[in-house]
């Protein structure tokens, strides 16, 4: 036994109590529909995060804004830099610009791709624990989703 703050602890009765939390959190986990400790370590199953283990929708949001007006913004300043070196003002702070903006949009569409991917593997793997391992139409001629995830 040992005492910590005026109270009594026994080693055994520390860990039935540890293993009784972890497993009511894994039952609220399991309510909630948030896996455990496995993933891609992108997130999942951590508080605060959405439905597809990635990022919530405000937090998707908020990254989708910061690409749009970050981008461009950094596309002009480095313009200006290139215009006050070489004196033609007007001409490298619109091409940053425009450039910083298309490689922001180019971002948002990566993240998007990247997010409509996740959700065909999880419903994938949905499927899969179901029984349904037939190939879908959406997969191609007769090629299974592990092939195509391969080929990518």
């Amino acid at each position: 036994m040992k005492e910590e703050g005026g109270r009594k602890f026994d080693n055994l009765e520390g860990e039935k109590a540890l293993t009784n939390l972890s497993l009511r959190i894994d039952s609220l986990r399991g309510e909630l529909g948030r896996g455990g400790d496995e993933g891609d370590g992108e997130g999942s199953g951590e508080g605060g995060r959405g439905m597809h283990g990635g990022m919530s929708g405000m937090s998707l949001g908020a990254r989708v804004m910061v690409e749009l007006l970050v981008a461009p913004g950094v596309g002009g300043v480095l313009g200006y830099s290139l215009d006050g070196l070489w004196g033609t003002l007007p001409l490298f702070l619109v091409l940053g610009v425009v450039l910083g903006g298309a490689a922001g949009v180019l971002n948002v569409k990566r993240l998007s791709d990247r997010d409509d991917e996740k959700r065909e593997r999880e419903a994938y793997e949905a499927g899969d624990k179901e029984g349904d391992k037939g190939g879908d139409k959406e997969c191609g001629e007769g090629r299974g989703k592990e092939e195509e995830w391969q080929v990518r």
